[in-house]
């Protein structure tokens, strides 16, 4: 509030004196973004023209670019200094915005120490909303009163970006110094960020570097030395670079302090002292100090910053001060005091203190079509806040409850309102929204050979299955769904069996339906026996198989093939699986027309079902006979019989070869003949008679 009372000190006076003369304004625009000769529409014609005029000029911009983008004018050397009052408005170039304008003078091809814009001695010029880059000094103000530099963006100057030498009264506001709009940290960095300094006759008087009101303060960061430095040269009077506020400056991450004052600049006015921290802070300064308090990250190898602008009070006549904050958006609590000659101290020691929380938590589960409850976990010192929730789909609202449809990745917002410290409070969380529906890759089940009268278990073979999924079976009798596996059948005929993962919220349902077969089927034979059933382990696979048309010479079988699946389904296919067991082919010698298969084959413990297949080469046609399979460590006889007089007429021994019972006419056994590797040979025979009476 102090600098406000030195421009109505500086009014009045103006008034009583009778002093205050209207000047003609003139306006030049600048329509060409070129330096070159004849400078005609350009910057430097304009400033040359305003020169040698009479009264005050604008300098308005108006480059033709593309849409709203910046333009770029490259100087090629120095520019004019500024000797009349003349108010540069970067803010007229087509697309201008708050923080981010669109002419950028830019001296990277000028050598030596070159100085972007210098106003020597003269009252009320102003430059704004202009982004210069890549100077020594960018703007400097040379026994200039009443001057000002407002809203610019200024950054990537080797020295300083402002330079108020000599000069008194100026109000320098609202600019990014040594940085952007975004906060960016650019390679090229300045020394300085403010630089006040002055000469041996005049020192800097009476300025303001902010201000208390949103978008006043400076934003300066990143610095190689300090963000204000008020640096009179010596020798000096008491009287120079005295009287300047700072108010409201955002003054972080610089190498060394935030505000500096040097020799007894600024009368050396004293910092205030912090005492106690909290939502209800308190501190001491001197008697009618303005105190701001800014909140801070803290003190780190001797810099002191100022992240945030928070609070002005008025210390009492004993010099006491207190403050009541609503929220604290840092870890550290920082303050200048600025006395009634108008002299702002350096920032005091950073004091710890507990910050406030804007967060939130959410229950788990984020999938699509599942209620997800958001938990504002904030805490505050004031009550007067209110919080909407954005989630990410571009509503706000106050629903603490929200359902995805559609899974993707979601930043969800919590806004406090109303803004606080000039800007609103939000905390942002990303969400990562899936389809967690219950599935299975494969949804499959086993069919079997079904009797009616029967129970029959359905077996389940769905995998690999997520979600936890809830199983469902509807065996087509008309019936709804069951979570049993198992039913009986008290009729014969076709059916539609159907296993349903069901649905569920927003999860559609998911099934697989197969047309199976219910049976009268043979009554169970008691004498009977049971079906094969091996369990793993190493098995002998045998067989005898001729190949028809083979020519007499002809030494193996080449055609003849056998194959071992292990199929997921009971019922029988040509269709090999992805890993069959063979080919098996004959070996050894061709015995009356037939050739021995014998291999060794392994059942994994896995196997649900054994599948033989046999196969005759591409064409022609091969016999297959006496095929076995029984385990290594065991023998197999398998016995021959004649269907009708119900006689032995073939023994197979354990290695398949066959021995021949041949009988006479009344059944008496006549001949005996065994099966070699060296063919079929006669081993016993009988010759009986009677002699009749």
């Amino acid at each position: 509030m102090l600098y406000r009372k030195l421009i109505l000190i500086l009014v009045f006076t103006a008034g009583l004196t009778g002093m205050l003369r209207l000047s003609a304004t003139t306006t030049i625009t600048v329509t060409s973004a070129g330096d070159t000769y004849p400078y005609t529409n350009q910057l430097r014609d304009a400033i040359s023209t305003a020169n040698l005029g009479s009264g005050d000029y604008i300098i308005n911009f108006n480059i033709s670019t593309v849409g709203s983008a910046p333009v770029v004018i490259y100087l090629n050397s120095l520019l004019p200094t500024v000797s009349k009052k003349i108010m540069f408005d970067g803010t007229t170039q087509t697309g201008y915005a708050p923080g981010a304008p669109t002419v950028i003078i830019d001296g990277s091809a000028l050598s030596s120490f070159p100085v972007g814009l210098i106003f020597n001695s003269i009252s009320g010029a102003e430059v704004k909303g202009l982004y210069l880059r890549n100077f020594y000094e960018a703007v400097v103000f040379s026994f200039c009163r009443h001057c000002q530099a407002d809203y610019n963006v200024i950054n990537q100057n080797t020295h300083a970006n402002i330079v108020l030498q000599g000069s008194d009264s100026c109000i320098v506001k609202g600019n990014y110094i040594n940085t952007d709009i975004n906060l960016t940290s650019f390679a090229r960095k300045s020394e300085e960020g403010i630089f006040l300094t002055s000469t041996i006759y005049d020192g800097a008087v009476g300025n303001l570097i902010g201000g208390p009101d949103c978008g006043d303060g400076n934003i300066i960061l990143y610095t190689t030395s300090e963000g204000i430095d008020n640096n009179p040269t010596l020798p000096s009077a008491p009287w120079m670079n005295v009287n300047n506020i700072y108010s409201g400056n955002v003054i972080y991450n610089n190498t060394y302090d935030a505000i500096e004052l040097r020799s007894i600049a600024n009368g050396n006015k004293a910092a205030p002292v912090i005492v106690t921290t909290g939502c209800h802070t308190t501190g001491t300064a001197a008697p009618g100090d303005t105190v701001e308090l800014f909140g801070s990250s803290g003190p780190a190898s001797g810099k002191k910053n100022a992240n945030v602008y928070m609070k002005t009070v008025i210390a009492d006549g004993s010099g006491n001060w207190a403050v009541d904050f609503d929220f604290i958006p840092f870890p550290f609590i920082t303050a200048t005091a600025t006395n009634s000659a108008q002299n702002t101290s350096e920032l005091s020691p950073a004091k710890a203190i507990t910050p406030s929380v804007l967060s939130f938590t959410h229950t788990s589960g984020l999938c699509t079509g599942t209620s997800i409850t958001f938990t504002n976990i904030s805490t505050s010192c004031g009550t007067g806040f209110t919080y909407e929730w954005n989630y990410g789909e571009g509503i706000n609202t106050t629903s603490t409850t929200h359902t995805y449809t559609i899974p993707g990745t979601y930043n969800v917002t919590l806004y406090m309102s109303p803004g606080i410290y000039c800007k609103p409070y939000a905390v942002t969380q990303q969400l990562i929204i899936t389809d967690c529906c219950p599935t299975c890759a494969v949804l499959d089940f086993i069919v079997l050979t079904i009797c009616k009268d029967s129970a029959v278990t359905f077996t389940r073979t769905s995998t690999p299955c997520t979600g936890s999924p809830v199983f469902k079976w509807n065996f087509g009798e008309g019936g709804g769904y069951e979570s049993t596996a198992t039913h009986t059948y008290v009729t014969s005929g076709t059916y539609t069996v159907t296993l349903s993962i069901p649905a569920v919220d927003s999860c559609a349902e998911k099934h697989i339906s197969k047309t199976i077969t219910v049976s009268d089927c043979v009554p169970e034979c008691v004498d009977c026996i049971g079906s094969f059933a091996p369990e793993k382990g190493i098995y002998i696979l045998s067989a005898w198989v001729k190949e028809e048309g083979a020519v007499p010479t002809q030494l193996t079988y080449t055609k003849p093939e056998l194959y071992i699946d292990f199929p997921s389904t009971s019922v029988p296919t040509s269709t090999p699986t992805s890993s069959p067991l063979g080919p098996f082919t004959a070996t050894g010698a061709i015995i009356d027309g037939w050739q021995r298969v014998e291999a060794k084959i392994t059942i994994p413990g896995t196997a649900v079902y054994l599948n033989i297949r046999l196969q005759c080469g591409v064409s022609g046609n091969c016999l297959f006979d006496d095929i076995r399979i029984f385990p290594t460590d065991g023998s197999m006889k398998s016995y021959v019989y004649d269907p009708v007089t119900l006689r032995l007429v073939a023994e197979l021994d354990e290695r398949n070869y066959a021995t021949f019972y041949e009988y006479d006419e009344e059944g008496k056994l006549i001949r005996v003949k065994k099966e070699t590797e060296k063919g079929i040979m006669t081993i016993k025979e009988n010759r009986n008679s009677t002699t009749k009476r």
